[in-house]
């Protein structure tokens, strides 16, 4: 590879990953040595990023039990995101099922949503009648408060130019909030966990990012920065999981939560390890480890 790093266009970085990723797909990655910024080979990411792929791959609609654990993903987000978008006009890129409308529907002055599946776009009109765009040029100009990318930036081969197009559907001083994978991910960053690492680099995230990368993309963007979180989603018990047995929780649940299953004193054992996980994420958070960053940019 001879193109220089996205963020600080220096040709020093080396290969982390040779190996196969998510899917058994055979792509290498590679680490900035300077910003440490860490994406998938470029040639790969020309190959298979296509929309076909995204509209195969992408199609995961609303599921109730999904809600019943209050540790998910989404209210984790929300948690964080709820006072930014207090009687707000909000435009969400990428709404998929509307698991984050979940959460948004009683707290926003108005929700729409740009969504490139057709399955999802139909669905999120018919099931909560969503005003929904299929591409972001769709969407009218000037008219939101905030605009919401979950998970979408690391899917983007130009982040910067993706962030200063959004701009555009904003009022003055309306505000971007992002939501991404962070790459100082526990697993992968403490543990180094093979096994978790084959899992975590997947053929649709391009770049990796942490806290200060996405710093720099808002500034690049010509954004001013108004808050950030490094935000922790996995417990300590499937993290020991992905340690012991190369393998995490099966489902969201178990994954967020402390579960130990078939044991006759699970209860005790769910006290005592929730305490434990409690001081963990605390360790973790104060070395800047997160399975997610959040960050809340206004247009200058």
């Amino acid at each position: 590879m001879k193109k220089n790093c996205y963020l600080c266009k220096k040709n020093t970085f080396h290969k982390i990953v040779n190996k196969e990723i998510r899917g058994k797909q055979k792509c290498d990655v590679y680490r900035c040595q300077v910003c440490k910024l860490e994406f998938l080979n470029k040639k790969f990411v020309k190959k298979f990023l296509t929309h076909s792929f995204y509209r195969k791959e992408y199609v995961k609609l609303y599921d109730k039990k999904f809600f019943s654990n209050k540790n998910n993903h989404y209210n984790k987000i929300f948690s964080k995101i709820k006072k930014y978008t207090k009687n707000k006009r909000v435009l969400e890129i990428g709404a998929g099922g509307g698991y984050l409308y979940h959460y948004l529907k009683t707290n926003v002055k108005k929700y729409e949503a740009v969504e490139l599946s057709g399955v999802q776009r139909k669905y999120l009109s018919k099931k909560f009648n969503i005003k929904t765009y299929k591409e972001i040029d769709d969407a009218p100009k000037n008219s939101f408060d905030v605009v919401i990318i979950i998970s979408v930036l690391e899917h983007v081969t130009d982040p910067i130019n993706f962030l200063k197009n959004l701009k555009v559907l904003l009022k003055k001083r309306g505000r971007i909030i992002i939501e991404c994978p962070s790459i100082n991910d526990p697993l992968v960053q403490l543990y180094g966990n093979q096994s978790y690492k084959n899992f975590y680099y997947r053929p649709v995230h391009i770049n990796y990012f942490n806290k200060t990368h996405l710093k720099k993309i808002v500034k690049f963007s010509n954004l001013k920065l108004i808050k950030t979180f490094s935000v922790l989603v996995y417990s300590i018990t499937n993290h020991l999981g992905w340690h012991f047995n190369n393998k995490g929780s099966s489902d969201s649940e178990g994954a967020t939560n402390i579960k130990f299953k078939h044991l006759k004193k699970q209860n005790l054992l769910q006290k005592i390890f929730s305490k434990i996980n409690d001081v963990y994420f605390h360790e973790l958070s104060k070395q800047d480890y997160a399975d997610m960053e959040i960050v809340i940019c206004e247009k200058k």
